[in-house]
């Protein structure tokens, strides 16, 4: 493991965990999360622009008729898309695809099922926009995680279109 690694890796345990357990209220956690991202994420060169259902990034010239709808993490109260801009902008140049990197409400202003309405929103949105369902890629990752699993489940109880999230096999 690199030494930028074993540091990283030290942050969660020496000041993420201690903020964490002193935190109690949602905007707190919020604002400690963004000034991480500012603090610990290097920018990635790639495009980035508000469009109607989230934020697309594309790095290069993504591939026509494909697309990733990303649902960030963040335990349903904190991350904002915007905090994951380096990820995604390895995810579009890794995959050559279009990212769609959606918002969606927080609790405990908005509780569940607010983050999952919105996510079937967004997904909703880019079937409306004429994208075929095998055309559009679920990910996310921790909260963003469990959201685009269950998306993927409600989309398809809500009509005959179902949207595919990636398939858990066991290791």
């Amino acid at each position: 493991m690199s030494l930028r690694m074993r540091a990283l890796n030290g942050v969660p345990c020496r000041v993420a965990k201690p903020f964490l357990a002193r935190v109690r209220k949602p905007q707190t956690l919020r604002r400690g999360f963004a000034i991480a991202a500012v603090l610990l994420i290097k920018p990635w060169h790639a495009r980035s622009r508000r469009g109607p259902v989230g934020t697309e990034i594309t790095s290069g010239t993504p591939a026509t008729g494909r697309v990733i709808l990303y649902l960030h993490g963040g335990g349903y109260v904190a991350g904002p898309a915007w905090t994951h801009q380096e990820l995604l902008g390895r995810m579009a140049r890794a995959t050559g695809l279009r990212i769609i990197a959606t918002e969606y409400r927080l609790a405990p202003g908005h509780p569940l099922p607010m983050a999952l309405e919105d996510a079937v929103l967004a997904g909703g949105a880019l079937l409306a926009r004429g994208l075929a369902p095998d055309r559009i890629v679920l990910a996310g990752d921790s909260a963003g995680g469990g959201l685009d699993q269950a998306t993927g489940g409600t989309s398809t109880r809500r009509s005959n279109r179902s949207i595919k999230g990636p398939e858990m096999r066991p290791r």
